[in-house]
């Protein structure tokens, strides 16, 4: 895997819009939702290939 070293001027271009999406997201305070997160979650460790089980024992 290559990693990039140099944006495109279109990538250039969308970063206001993704530092104002991000932005907002962050300092949302609206509730989340717990199923939809602990998915994403779950999600982002299968592809890295690390292991998700253990986040099933943190769960109340």
């Amino acid at each position: 895997m290559s990693l990039i070293e140099k944006l495109t001027p279109e990538q250039e271009a969308l970063i206001p819009v993704y530092r104002k999406k991000w932005r907002k997201i962050a300092l949302s305070t609206e509730r989340i939702d717990r199923e939809k997160a602990a998915e994403a979650v779950k999600a982002a460790y299968v592809a890295i290939d690390f292991g998700y089980e253990w986040l099933l024992s943190t769960r109340n």
